[in-house]
């Protein structure tokens, strides 16, 4: 835990320190979602499927317990028995120097298993019982966050997937804010923004990177991206596993009622078949094209927020060039590993430029820390320098154009 950056996080029950900067992607029309893409298919072009991941897996380590073994390689009584072993609630720990199988003494102390490990959750139609359960390309432990809607007070009380479904919808009503900083405001009356414009047209970055979200809405293999593939490999072992997602019919009231209408989830152009994990996954796991809009207030980039440059760390000419004046503000070590932010414009240029990218990749990979968390701000060389035949002014300008895309980069 001490090795994670400042708004980093880890949430993946893989085994793979696959850390990952808090991302700002889950709005409208940046699917498919996840920093991988996996989460592309469900209502709202997935977004309702991360919604559940968050909440069936990722924030509840005792519902992952019936795919450790055979994803892991841990035994379902180790992994449970780990759990509870040092559990927030003294009743579930198991008894000190008594022998007692984890899963045994779990039932005995917390019988009722929807108020345990499954509270709030109903399992997929189509994936077993609990807790012999299987994944699906809409939920990878074969669980669903549906609250009771018996339950009035519940804000989030509804019919079947009510929740999910509520927050998508919120989420894709959000939009970057406008960027009225006086540095926006100065390149925007110089023409700098206007000049970037065309040189990001040039560079072929709008080949990935569509207006006007600023995405292809697609999966690019590892191999073809070349960063870091941690994050991209760490659902990889639940392939051989998937059976084909199905959902009930939205109306369904939660408890589910026997004779509840099951609806199958489609998976046309998102995967070869409905059980195989979405294009540009496998072999070797792949990123999605991330939307560019609102990066004034992202930095640092990069799905592990390895590409960090701290304010003050570059000097800038009028020119448009720049030189490293401040080496200690490189990379996450001399940033969020710090707590210190980092700033926008001078993070961009470590993205577009070779020689600078290079000397915040070895700051990362000089920290220890970042390495055993595979956060080192790799790949990407997709480059707007020099050597590219770019002008400092003309990678200054770009740098303005990409910080202005905010609510609205139509204006220009």
């Amino acid at each position: 835990m001490l090795d994670v950056p400042f708004g980093h996080f880890e949430s993946l029950p893989d085994s793979i320190n696959n850390t990952t900067q808090i991302p700002s992607l889950f709005t409208f029309q940046s699917n498919p979602y996840g920093a991988d893409g996996q989460f592309v298919v469900s209502p709202f072009a997935g977004l309702s499927a991360i919604n559940n991941g968050v909440h069936s897996s990722e924030i509840n380590l005792l519902a992952a317990y019936q795919l450790s073994e055979k994803v892991l390689n841990i035994d379902s009584e180790v992994y449970l028995g780990t759990i509870l072993q040092n559990a927030a609630d003294p009743k579930l720990r198991l008894p000190a120097g008594e022998p007692v199988k984890p899963s045994e003494w779990l039932r005995k102390v917390a019988p009722d298993v929807t108020k345990a490990e499954l509270e709030d959750r109903v399992t997929a139609p189509n994936t077993g019982d609990y807790p012999n359960l299987q994944p699906s390309l809409f939920t990878y432990n074969g669980l669903i966050f549906s609250p009771n809607s018996g339950n009035p007070d519940d804000i989030a009380s509804g019919t079947f997937l009510f929740a999910n479904n509520a927050m998508s919808a919120f989420q894709n009503s959000l939009v970057p804010p406008a960027n009225r900083t006086e540095e926006n405001l100065r390149a925007l009356k110089s023409g700098s923004v206007i000049r970037g414009a065309k040189v990001f047209k040039q560079a072929n970055c709008a080949t990935c990177h569509i207006p006007p979200f600023f995405t292809d809405n697609k999966i690019h293999p590892v191999d073809d991206i070349g960063t870091n593939p941690a994050r991209a490999q760490s659902r990889l072992g639940l392939n051989k596993f998937l059976v084909k997602p199905q959902i009930y019919t939205l109306d369904t009231p939660v408890p589910i009622p026997a004779n509840a209408q099951v609806l199958d989830v489609p998976t046309e152009d998102v995967s070869e078949t409905p059980t195989t994990l979405p294009q540009g996954i496998l072999p070797n796991g792949g990123y999605k094209t991330t939307s560019l809009r609102g990066l004034y207030l992202s930095a640092p980039y990069l799905h592990d927020g390895g590409v960090a440059v701290g304010s003050g760390s570059l000097s800038f000419a009028k020119d448009g060039s720049f030189t490293v004046v401040d080496p200690s503000g490189l990379g996450l070590t001399g940033t969020l590993s710090q707590t210190k932010p980092a700033d926008a414009a001078s993070s961009l240029r470590a993205l577009v430029d070779r020689e600078l990218r290079a000397l915040v990749i070895a700051a990362n990979k000089a920290n220890p820390a970042l390495v055993r968390s595979n956060l080192d701000g790799t790949g990407h060389d997709f480059y707007v320098d020099e050597q590219a035949g770019f002008s400092p002014q003309q990678q200054a300008d770009l740098v303005n154009f990409l910080l202005a895309l905010d609510d609205d980069p139509s204006r220009f």
